[in-house]
């Protein structure tokens, strides 16, 4: 045996435990604090939900809010989550009534309403995950006929966020919205907040009643939650008390919080299209049959597309799908906060359509919607003259 081995091996070890010790006394202490809880959530959207004429419930399509099940009526709504670490759902609607095929309108339940009630294209999404909490409400056109007036307006949206920054919790939301009652057009900025501790501005109703634009919106405030509704339509006599496009979002902050990569995409609005207005809404998860494909024009209601993702205009762009699609320029500075193209096929296999949607930032005229049917039934594109593209999951 080489006992001269076996001292210089004794040596390297004694070296090596020396320098181990040595570099653990520069090692931070241990915490001694319990571990940081994950941010979490909680969020909601509804497209429509409440009372009407007083009555028990009438008819509720796509509504997963079990608060909102016993409502006279509820279109649209998400699941209500509290306290969640991640939080995607979304719920839609093309019209109410049935229209003369009511296979495009998803609903089987007959007017009962007697004609007081018209709604198209209902849209709610509610996606929570890594510093940011979103809701989002969308209606392309509402009417409710009540003795004295008429309450109608298009393009009613709603936004919530609640976010964490550098662990402090701050909310906005709220969108641009215009109502007219029977000859008369009101509108309201998303700019326009209530002093604190006051109630929102309520317009009368001829008849009797009120209406409430934008209840709740805040262009961004300290705090940990915000609920926003388009529109609150409140007459007494007749039991009537609806929300229109309502969002909700609230957020409990964590020490440290990052999103992953952008995953998701949602969204509706309108593009100026062949003298008219082309309403859509749109809810995609990457890489995932998830969501949905809504389009006015030809009641297209898609459930469940598989979306592609992309968190760069050079990922969009080297995508052979793109190709398809009439991009825009990028502008200068480009603007790009994300992209998705949405996809649904048949039970075979074959492609029956795809959307491509870019969104450009705040405030979302610069966002993009594009739509492509093999069959030809829906071609159009532009950027939105109202409505807005959110790409969600950024850090």
């Amino acid at each position: 045996m080489n006992w001269q081995n076996i001292r210089r091996c004794r040596s390297g070890v004694l070296i090596s435990v020396t320098l181990l010790l040595t570099a653990a006394l520069w090692l931070p202490p241990a915490s001694t604090s319990t571990a940081a809880t994950p941010t979490t959530f909680s969020g909601q959207a509804t497209a429509l939900k409440g009372s009407l004429l007083g009555l028990g419930p009438l008819v509720s399509v796509d509504c997963k809010d079990s608060a909102a099940q016993s409502s006279t009526i509820c279109l649209a709504a998400t699941q209500s989550f509290s306290g969640a670490t991640e939080i995607n759902d979304e719920a839609s609607v093309l019209c109410y009534p049935a229209a003369a095929t009511p296979a495009n309108c998803a609903v089987t339940a007959p007017d009962l309403t007697g004609g007081l009630l018209v709604l198209d294209v209902l849209h709610a999404s509610v996606v929570s995950h890594g510093n940011k909490s979103s809701a989002e409400a969308y209606v392309a056109k509402f009417e409710l006929n009540v003795p004295g007036a008429t309450i109608s307006a298009t393009a009613l949206r709603t936004t919530a966020e609640a976010k964490c920054t550098n662990g402090v919790p701050s909310v906005s939301g709220g969108e641009s919205t215009t109502v007219t009652i029977n000859d008369t057009t009101l509108g309201v900025s998303q700019t326009v907040e209530a002093p604190a501790g006051t109630q929102s501005e309520q317009i009368p109703v001829p008849g009797g009643g009120y209406i409430v634009l934008n209840e709740g919106a805040s262009p961004g405030r300290a705090g940990s939650d915000i609920t926003v509704t388009a529109l609150h339509v409140v007459v007494p006599a007749l039991g009537i008390n609806l929300y229109v496009a309502q969002a909700h979002a609230d957020i409990t902050c964590a020490t440290n919080s990052c999103a992953g990569p952008n995953a998701f995409v949602t969204g509706g609005g309108f593009i100026d299209w062949n003298g008219g207005k082309a309403h859509f809404a749109v809810a995609g998860r990457n890489l995932t049959a998830w969501g949905h494909v809504l389009y006015g024009p030809t009641k297209l209601h898609v459930k469940d597309p598989m979306a592609k993702v992309y968190d760069t205009r050079a990922g969009l762009l080297t995508d052979p799908d793109s190709a398809k699609f009439h991009v825009p320029d990028a502008p200068s500075p480009d603007t790009f906060q994300g992209a998705a193209i949405l996809t649904w096929k048949d039970g075979l296999g074959a492609v029956l359509g795809q959307v491509l949607v870019i969104d450009m930032g705040e405030p979302g005229r610069s966002d993009f919607f594009e739509i492509l049917t093999t069959d030809g039934s829906a071609t159009a594109w532009g950027t939105l003259a109202g409505g807005n593209i959110q790409m969600h999951g950024k850090c």
